[in-house]
């Protein structure tokens, strides 16, 4: 540091260590890659498919607080509906020291409908693109599952 008189300060090395923040990754701070659509309905972080506009499914609670969301489901019918086994992807970046710290994920299933799983795990990355994989039977089948993704990072400073 250089004084008004023009006099220099000796130098001495500082360790700042800014003040860590915590937070729920929010949905609209992710991307969307793939949406099963082979079943009666079908919708992923608030997006539906175009031909399923008439169906409706039990999925999470319209006000839960989430990072990554489906549900998908085949209606009542007295017909066996085809199977379908299929993934939904999503995409998530945090930038600026800010780290994807922990996830907390819970899953619905009813009748026959059957493994819903998420994939890879991680440990403190900035970039995450988790692939949910389900299987879904017959008449009345449904599933639904949320990802809740905490992120931690310097307090004051935007994740994005």
């Amino acid at each position: 540091m250089t004084t008004f008189g023009g006099k220099v300060s000796n130098e001495y090395p500082i360790l700042f260590v800014p003040d860590p923040d915590y937070k729920i990754l929010p949905a609209s701070d992710v991307t969307l890659i793939q949406c099963g659509t082979q079943t009666d309905y079908d919708t992923c972080n608030g997006w539906l498919d175009p031909d399923d506009v008439d169906s409706f499914f039990v999925g999470p609670p319209p006000d839960a607080e989430y990072t990554f969301a489906g549900s998908h489901g085949f209606g009542f019918s007295f017909f066996l509906e085809s199977d379908t086994d299929e993934t939904d992807v999503f995409r998530m970046t945090v930038k600026n020291d800010w780290i994807l710290q922990s996830i907390s994920f819970s899953k619905h299933v009813e009748d026959s409908a059957d493994t819903v799983s998420y994939g890879p795990d991680f440990h403190q990355v900035t970039t995450w693109q988790p692939t949910v994989g389900y299987w879904v039977f017959g008449p009345n089948d449904t599933i639904w599952y949320v990802g809740v993704v905490g992120i931690s990072g310097p307090k004051g400073v935007p994740y994005k």
